[in-house]
């Protein structure tokens, strides 16, 4: 908000009359404060927004009392700031509508007729927007100091709020808390802090949107740009911290170390704890339109995308991890020693569970695997877990399925029948076993092939198998009798 001095030049200060018998009304000429101006006449009704200048000619109310005083009501009601009046002839106000006036604190002003109201609507848009500018360039400023003294995105952010005159969030691109200032509410809205079209996270602004300073071009240039010196700093910051935990979960997943000890001091420094019972992920997300170039930029965000994501799940469900990328392929050591934890795989179910979903919602058509190794028992052979779980979702590539995991007990089960398909004694056997079924449901109601596989799959669950082929249970116990008959087995 501004002061009527700062809009108006001195000759059209010299040309307005007062019209009022308070002097200090006329005193505080210069502190009435405007953030708008507009044209209105009756009825005023909610077209005026608080400390806004009106214009009017109070066409048809020079002869009627009753309709200027009014007019003098619905201007004070709306909030608006002052009232500037022109009248074509030699028009006075009556002394009781400017008593009136007085009595209710609304200034009120009469211009000469040859005073345009576009001209002065002109002027005053014109301040206001160098005005605007002016608070711009000052937080501008304030910003590019505190950055310059090292100071915080919590310091950015109290910066932001006196800009605003309200509580603010900086958030990442993912919605992570960068910095915050003042006490939050419910009512609030996000603005892009973006620069050259790279987005680079979100200002959260605690009140109602105010047209004046939501300008995009002008929270780009003057916050945006700023902010984003912030946001590269953090980024190398990250890329370098990144870089090294990367290499120090890969050399240890491959045992690409001369000393076990130096890898202990070393995990020590960057914030792990290798003395752990460890679990052992292997995620490996494979686009729709695989490039095969795990080099290229879009592989390389979706990578830190998909990195983000898993670290803020593994915060979310209060777990400790080991996380490398190669690409689109993760390796992901997870910490199960924790004594509060009475049911650590269900939980680590639950983790994996969360970031199968967020992946699956984020990256609709890509697939998803991931093959887990098996809890170590005291302190953790890494580069055994690795080869599990290795193992365990090599196993997962062959499935048609968008998402699909195996365990590394899974993967014995599948060592067993993978020798077994290969035996021409075993195969011979099982088709003439398979044939009998296959030769029974020619003209049969039974899908006894399928009865039998469902059976399988649901571990030999009567109850279970029975839902999943929508049948009763006596229908589904009547046909394993009927596959016990001619299987013989």
């Amino acid at each position: 908000m501004y002061t009527l001095k700062e809009f108006l030049d001195d000759k059209l200060v010299d040309n307005i009359k007062i019209n009022t018998a308070d002097k200090d009304l006329i005193s505080k000429f210069g502190t009435i404060q405007i953030s708008s101006v507009s044209v209105q006449e009756l009825p005023i009704d909610s077209f005026v927004t608080k400390n806004e200048l009106v214009l009017s000619t109070a066409i048809d109310c020079l002869n009627n009392q009753t309709k200027f005083m009014s007019l003098i009501t619905d201007v004070k009601n709306s909030g608006a700031s002052a009232l500037f009046l022109s009248f074509k002839d030699n028009y006075v106000i009556p002394d009781e509508i400017t008593k009136y006036a007085d009595k209710i604190s609304l200034p009120v002003f009469v211009l000469p007729w040859e005073i345009k109201f576009a001209d002065i609507i002109k002027f005053i848009n014109i301040r206001i927007h160098e005005k605007e500018i002016e608070s711009y360039k000052i937080t501008q400023e304030k910003l590019f100091t505190a950055y310059n003294n090292n100071d915080s995105f919590a310091c950015a952010a109290e910066i932001i709020s006196y800009f605003f005159s309200s509580p603010i969030e900086i958030l990442g691109k993912s919605g992570y808390v960068k910095g915050s200032f003042g006490k939050k509410s419910n009512d609030f809205f996000d603005l892009e802090i973006s620069l050259n079209n790279f987005l680079y996270g979100y200002l959260r602004v605690f009140s109602k949107p105010d047209k004046n300073k939501t300008d995009k071009k002008l929270i780009e240039r003057y916050i945006g740009l700023p902010l984003s010196l912030w946001f590269n700093k953090e980024n190398t910051e990250n890329m370098i911290l990144v870089k090294m935990k990367n290499d120090f979960v890969f050399n240890l997943a491959n045992k690409n170390y001369d000393s076990y000890i130096d890898m202990i001091e070393q995990g020590v420094r960057l914030g792990f704890n290798l003395n752990s019972s460890y679990l052992c992920c292997a995620l490996k997300l494979i686009p729709l339109t695989e490039t095969n170039n795990r080099y290229s930029t879009e592989s390389f965000n979706k990578a830190a995308e998909i990195r983000e994501l898993i670290i803020q799940e593994s915060n979310a469900n209060g777990f400790n991890i080991m996380l490398a990328d190669m690409g689109l392929m993760f390796i992901i050591y997870i910490d199960t020693l924790n004594p509060e934890r009475k049911h650590i795989e269900r939980d680590i179910t639950q983790f994996l569970k969360g970031i199968e979903k967020k992946l699956s919602q984020q990256y609709i058509s890509d697939k998803i695997y991931y093959g887990i190794s098996e809890i170590s028992s005291g302190n953790a052979d890494f580069n055994n877990l690795y080869k599990n779980a290795i193992l365990a979702l090599h196993y997962c590539f062959d499935s048609d399925k968008k998402i699909y995991s195996v365990t590394y007990s899974d993967t014995q089960i599948f060592h067993i029948i993978s020798v077994l398909k290969n035996n021409d004694m075993i195969y011979k056997m099982a088709a003439e076993t398979i044939n009998r079924l296959n030769y029974n449901e020619k003209g049969s109601q039974m899908d006894l092939s399928k009865t039998l596989i469902e059976y399988i799959k649901s571990g030999c669950n009567t109850s279970l198998t029975a839902k999943n082929l929508n049948l009763h249970r006596q229908s589904l116990l009547y046909r394993i009798e009927k596959i016990e008959s001619l299987t013989g087995i």
